[in-house]
């Protein structure tokens, strides 16, 4: 006559699923935490801002004109537009206040191309010129670190002025210039290349931070 077996674990089978559950702890948190942490943040971002980066690049080509990327340290945005016309309605404003909710801003900018690009108030953003760039380029190091003063900007000039990070021209190439992301403690540096106007990331000299605006 056959035995008939209680319903339940054992002691052994209860310990087999503990030891699971905690080597599949062991495994996920720090994949979790990478996921997580600032270089994934800054390479996350960085994804986007090349993305901008290489629309103002087609855009330029494309249309035959010159495409600025312009920071906005008020927003904290990245806004890309076509030069010319951005510069030719920023003369209406001349306290720097621009309202782009003005009818004649609206109207002026309808058929221009503009793409904004914006980030947490975690972010800060900075703009530098093709002679702050390291050469050659440490691959080993994309994610530089930076010391917590080199996050204060208040000893700019103007800092809830728009500067102009980089231009793109018609014939698709720039003006080398660039833009850095810091975020805590650490900073990337994407520029784009003078001849190809394709976005890469480098490696900026130290010296250069916050005096290099333009």
């Amino acid at each position: 006559m056959c035995k008939k077996r209680h319903a339940g674990f054992t002691l052994v089978e209860l310990l087999v699923v503990l030891a699971i559950i905690a080597a599949l702890i062991t495994i996920s948190v720090p994949a979790v935490a990478a996921f997580t942490s600032p270089k994934e943040t800054l390479r996350k971002e960085g994804r986007r801002l090349m993305s901008l980066m290489n629309e103002a690049r087609q855009v330029a080509m494309s249309r035959k004109v010159r495409i600025e990327l312009r920071i906005d340290p008020v927003m904290n945005e990245i806004r890309a537009v076509e030069s010319h016309a951005y510069r030719a309605l920023m003369a209406h404003y001349p306290d720097g206040l621009i309202d782009r909710e003005d009818e004649q801003w609206t109207a002026a900018m309808s058929n221009r191309f503009e793409r904004v690009v914006g980030f947490s108030e975690e972010f800060m953003l900075e703009g530098f010129p093709i002679e702050a760039i390291e050469a050659p380029f440490d691959e080993d190091d994309l994610f530089q670190r930076v010391e917590e003063s080199e996050l204060d900007f208040q000893s700019l000039e103007n800092p809830e002025a728009e500067t102009v990070a980089l231009t793109f021209t018609h014939f698709g190439g720039s003006d080398g210039g660039g833009v850095s992301l810091y975020y805590k403690e650490r900073r990337l540096d994407i520029a784009a290349d003078i001849l190809t106007g394709r976005p890469k990331v480098v490696s900026r000299k130290s010296e250069s931070l916050r005096s290099d605006v333009q």
